[in-house]
């Protein structure tokens, strides 16, 4: 398949997640930025979320959200939230920070993503996947945290401390919107 089929496959999905509500809207306008290059284009991302998440002994294989945020949450919502959970399997509290998924029509405009995306303050992630016809990249911030629910007796330390956390992962997304992707001289 061809890079430009590719590709409109890719944005055409991204535009049905969107119309469906199923997207995240914080991330949108960096992926249309990065959308922009002609050899780039954005896979399934998130601009980073706290979540109650259910598990089962087993570990994720049973997991569900109970909730989640996208941006910091307030205290009492969270508090209320909380208190109306009534099922069995345990809660695990978990901050994620923004995560993207980049395909690059080659290893060249791959290698000129991955330049700035690290000279704009992001560490970690690289190229997945190289294939005949695209390189797949994951990126991603620096903040995680993750602490069962119930061991947690005080909320607002954590919660302060996470919502601080949210706040500096959005910052840098909105700084990555920011920046330049176009590769090998597009403007």
């Amino acid at each position: 398949m061809s890079w430009q089929i590719y590709k409109q496959q890719k944005l055409e999905s991204l535009a049905i997640a969107i119309e469906k509500g199923l997207a995240d809207p914080l991330i949108l306008k960096l992926l249309e930025r990065i959308n922009r290059d002609p050899g780039l284009v954005s896979l399934s991302s998130c601009s980073g979320r706290m979540v109650l998440l259910m598990v089962d002994e087993s570990g994720k294989k049973n997991a569900g959200f109970f909730s989640k945020w996208h941006t910091p949450v307030d205290p009492e919502e969270f508090e209320m939230k909380l208190a109306s959970y009534s099922r069995k399997m345990p809660l695990m509290f978990r901050l994620e920070p923004f995560i993207i998924h980049i395909a690059a029509k080659d290893i060249s405009c791959a290698n000129s993503f991955m330049k700035k995306i690290r000279a704009a303050g992001v560490k970690r992630g690289g190229i997945q996947v190289i294939g005949k016809q695209r390189a797949v990249m994951e990126f991603q911030g620096s903040g995680h945290l993750a602490v069962p629910a119930d061991s947690v007796r005080g909320w607002d330390d954590l919660l302060k401390l996470s919502n601080s956390m949210m706040e500096k992962n959005l910052a840098m997304v909105k700084k990555l919107e920011k920046t330049g992707w176009y590769s090998r001289g597009h403007k």
